[in-house]
């Protein structure tokens, strides 16, 4: 072989074994977000976050995202070889520089040489409590104020912890007696001295040494790249392809061996037990706890079917072949080689042999010691099994008795889509695409449960003892039934069961989204576990499921994995935090949680998680934000925002599971939102409504005051009204015609004339003190002043009162003393002024339930020929108007008048007066 095809060869296989691995291992790489691929170190600080050391920077890891730091963010330098984290949280970076210092709170600090010109050269770091000493063996520093100090060990101060210069001159000792690569640090009153045959541990507090050989573990006699590692209260020892805790007398235990092919230089056990591994070249790889446990198989080959065939475990891979699982050595080892599709393995006590069928071919072997030989070929047989003296086998076509020897095809039924078959009850039934089938007299008809399983598609049969049958659907779940009654086993709906197997009182499904463990419980299996990635399965899409020795071995397109089922399942949420806070465009910050009021702003948190499972399930958080909720929300989503809130000092609390997160925040108020703006704007809010108040009172007395003065102007108005209704030349008139009466000798006219006056004169003062009389009323004393004046004026007057039906004389009210002036102005200067006879009409009309129109009209002279007539119409009308405009003010009357000659162009002219009356509610 040349070496150009060996390379070719050499990458193939590591690109096979790459993506093999990638099962078990993650990787996280620059594709990831690490600043390189170049990694020094890796270590975990007390709230859970891994931190990478890389030849181009910093990353803190908290499971998903990266957050790196680099010359950008503060660093002195991007190739960091160390890193140290002290119990004050701060993590310490160490390099070839003139500036070394620590992050704190996601925030670069660095320090100078106190004398200028030096360069830090730390080929040994060792930390005392919060102290940190660094150096080599010419030159010593530690951190005093402001910038690095050197020292000498033979000049030491009080702030250089006694332990170092007792670890120094141990390292000396042990340089002088052989030691090859001999380095040293120290953590606390621990001093570790590290070369090639093993290491020694100094426990300065209780004066003692232990010195321990590789040649006495199982680890390489001579590994490289040393070293210890002081990380979550345990002490690691790492080099190339191993990490190993320490117990109390610091030996090596729990040793984890790394694959080699990684090139893994420095390893570290993290506080849930996940192995981390750096690489010079692909970054970090990381090999979660659950399966470290595990045993896999055919890693990233597709294995459809396991098999209990006989006493032995047959795994079908396909395009390979079978393989039969070796208990001794816990192996696969290959017993049959067959290319394409492996349907099944199977062994038929009936007929004492062993069957495997694959697309091309039945295979069969009464002796799995010796290779199967070709029985049949092309035949497409799915499945065997032996009932009533014949083989049955299913097809994509049908079904098939066989022959048992032979295999020839004895009869066929055909019967699309069969995918499992099982005799229960001494009857064959087929699970199909269709539902549940039964061979019974010689035909295949379809079962009915209760259940309407006859639709669904079923893709496995099992039997539960010998009275109960588990029915495995595609995408409707796992039934149990007796063919009489049947119940769905809980949490499986909707999903598919790939294969199902039964253990004592364990059912276990091989489903799309893991293997599902079901116990028995009062006669009905219950949902005891669900086993998925999280525990180390290499897919969450199972083939097919087995148990044995309380080992789960699940089967998936990806490979085989042996899981240990006693193990318990454990969160790997090791924290939440507040990884953003922001209100409006301003980022806050536990250095700066304060910030000003601005309108229109939100309030946003970004929560996290430090969570390293293999595969991020969404977790759900609590929440509140005292003081304004004291109840707990709950949501989904990383991010909580808050609206509008009003200044005050506010504290956010998030919880997950048993972690939880605070974040205090205080928004403070505007110059116009502060008290004393408030104080002083309630003062003057008092003052000016005391003002408005004041205004409205002086307001409602002048009213008030208007009001008493319209009221008297009203009476006056109305007694002016009544002088005038009874004036002189009315009452002189009326007692010259009774005296003219009398002096005729017209006893029996005076008197009567005198009966109706003296009556005219009391209902008169009676409505007076009135102010509102009904229509009724009206009518009666406008024709008692009628008859006086028509007595008094004989023939020459007639008059008329009209009166709608619609109105009701008895309930609707007009105002005192309205029309009496105005009927005696149509009589006295329209018609006494005519020279021949004259009439008055007056008329009553509906215009609504709360309007009257009422219309007073004479045939007299009108009001132009003669002034003395006309100036006394006008002077009445003035009266008039003024009494209705105090009417109007009233708020009661709503009152319109409008006056005018009747016939302009005739002698006789005539004149009316209408008014509307509206009477308001």
């Amino acid at each position: 072989m040349n070496t150009r095809t060996f390379l070719i060869s050499l990458l193939f296989v590591l690109l096979i074994w790459n993506v093999s691995f990638a099962q078990r291992y993650q990787n996280y790489n620059i594709e990831h977000g690490l600043p390189s691929n170049h990694v020094y170190r890796i270590t975990q600080d007390a709230d859970g976050f891994i931190w990478i050391i890389t030849d181009k920077g910093i990353s803190k890891f908290n499971g998903s995202k990266f957050q790196n730091f680099t010359t950008r963010n503060g660093l002195p330098s991007n190739d960091i070889w160390d890193i140290r984290i002290t119990p004050d949280r701060k993590i310490w970076y160490f390099s070839k520089a003139s500036e070394l210092g620590y992050i704190y709170n996601d925030s670069v600090y660095r320090f100078p040489v106190c004398e200028a010109g030096d360069v830090l050269y730390p080929t040994s770091t060792n930390t005392y409590g919060n102290t940190v000493v660094l150096g080599n063996s010419n030159e010593w520093f530690y951190l005093s104020a402001s910038c690095w100090e050197s020292f000498s060990m033979e000049h030491t101060n009080s702030k250089i912890p006694k332990a170092f210069p007792k670890l120094f001159e141990r390292f000396h000792e042990t340089k002088k007696d052989g030691a090859t690569n001999l380095k040293y640090r120290n953590k606390d009153s621990l001093g570790f001295l590290l070369y090639d045959e093993g290491y020694a541990v100094m426990d300065f507090n209780k004066e003692e040494l232990y010195i321990r050989y590789f040649r006495n573990t199982n680890s390489p006699k001579h590994p490289n790249f040393l070293r210890n590692h002081y990380v979550n209260q345990t002490l690691q020892l790492t080099g190339f392809h191993f990490n190993a805790l320490l117990d109390d007398t610091y030996h090596m235990t729990s040793l984890v061996d790394i694959p080699q092919a990684f090139q893994s230089h420095f390893s570290f056990q993290d506080r849930s037990g996940n192995i981390w591994i750096a690489t010079f070249n692909n970054g970090v790889y990381m090999l979660p706890v659950e399966k470290r446990n595990n045993h896999y198989y055919f890693e990233d080959k597709k294995v459809k079917a396991l098999r209990s065939v006989g006493s032995k475990l047959i795994a079908n891979v396909y395009d390979e072949g079978f393989y039969l699982y070796d208990l001794t050595t816990k192996t696969f080892v290959p017993y049959l080689k067959e290319k394409g599709f492996l349907y099944n393995a199977m062994y038929i006590p009936e007929v004492d042999r062993y069957f495997f069928t694959t697309e091309n071919n039945i295979l069969t072997t009464k002796n799995l010691k010796e290779s199967p030989k070709t029985i049949a070929r092309n035949r497409q047989l799915r499945s065997l099994l032996y009932w009533k003296g014949s083989l049955f086998g299913n097809t994509a076509g049908g079904l098939e008795r066989l022959h048992p020897e032979t295999l020839q095809i004895e009869k066929q039924w055909p019967q699309v889509g069969i995918k499992s078959m099982t005799i229960f009850k001494d009857n064959l039934y087929m699970g199909t695409s269709n539902g549940l089938r039964l061979l019974s007299n010689d035909a295949i008809h379809t079962v009915q449960p209760d259940e309407a399983l006859l639709s669904y598609p079923i893709l496995t049969l099992s039997h539960i003892g010998s009275d109960q049958l588990l029915i495995g659907t595609d995408g409707f779940g796992a039934y149990i039934t007796d063919i009489e009654t049947t119940y769905l086993l809980e949490r499986s709906d909707f999903a598919s069961i790939e294969d199902a197997y039964v253990q004592d009182n364990m059912v276990w499904l091989a489903t799309e989204q893991g293997v599902l463990q079901y116990e028995k419980h009062n006669g009905r299996y219950t949902l005891k576990r669900k086993f998925d990635e999280s525990d180390g399965l290499p897919s969450k899409k199972i083939n097919s499921v087995f148990t044995v020795n309380d080992t789960l071995i699940a089967s998936t397109d990806t490979g085989i994995v042996f899981v240990p089922t006693e193990t318990k399942q454990k969160s790997h949420l090791l924290n939440i935090y507040i990884s953003k806070v922001s209100y409006g465009d301003q980022i806050l910050s536990n250095e700066q949680p304060v910030t000003e009021y601005r309108s229109n702003s939100s309030l946003t948190f970004s929560v996290d998680q430090i969570n390293y499972a293999p595969k991020h399930t969404k977790v759900s958080y609590e929440y509140r934000l005292l003081p304004i909720q004291q109840q707990w929300s709950s949501t989904a989503s990383g991010t909580i925002t808050f609206n509008e809130l009003a200044p005050a000092p506010y504290k956010l609390e998030v919880k997950c599971e048993d972690k939880r997160a605070t974040f205090e925040v205080e928004i403070t108020p505007l110059w116009h939102q502060t008290m004393l703006f408030k104080a002083g704007m309630f003062i003057l809010a008092i003052v000016i409504l005391g003002m408005v108040l004041f205004l409205i009172r002086k307001h409602e007395l002048a009213k008030k005051t208007q009001k008493i003065q319209a009221e008297k102007k009203l009476a006056e108005n109305e007694l002016y009204a009544l002088r005038s209704q009874m004036n002189p030349h009315f009452v002189f008139n009326s007692l010259a015609a009774i005296q003219y009466y009398i002096n005729n000798n017209e006893m029996e006219t005076s008197e009567r004339y005198l009966v109706k006056f003296s009556r005219l004169i009391r209902q008169f003062f009676e409505l007076s003190k009135q102010k509102e009389i009904s229509v009724a009323e009206e009518i009666s004393l406008l024709k008692n002043y009628l008859e006086i004046e028509k007595m008094r004026f004989k023939e020459k007057l007639q008059y008329a009162v009209h009166l709608d039906k619609k109105i009701s004389s008895e309930a609707f009210s007009i105002p005192t003393m309205l029309l009496q002036p105005v009927v005696e102005n149509a009589v006295n200067h329209g018609i006494f002024n005519k020279t021949e006879a004259g009439k008055v009409h007056i008329r009553f009309n509906y215009i609504s339930s709360q309007t009257i129109q009422i219309s007073v009209e004479d045939d007299g002279v009108g009001v132009v020929q003669r002034t003395s007539v006309s100036d006394k119409r006008l002077k009445s009308s003035q009266v008039l108007e003024e009494r209705i405009l105090q009417l109007n003010k009233s708020g009661q009357w709503e009152i319109s008048m409008t006056q005018g000659e009747v016939d302009p162009s005739q002698l006789n002219r005539g004149y009316c007066t209408t008014f509307t009356i509206k009477r308001m509610l």
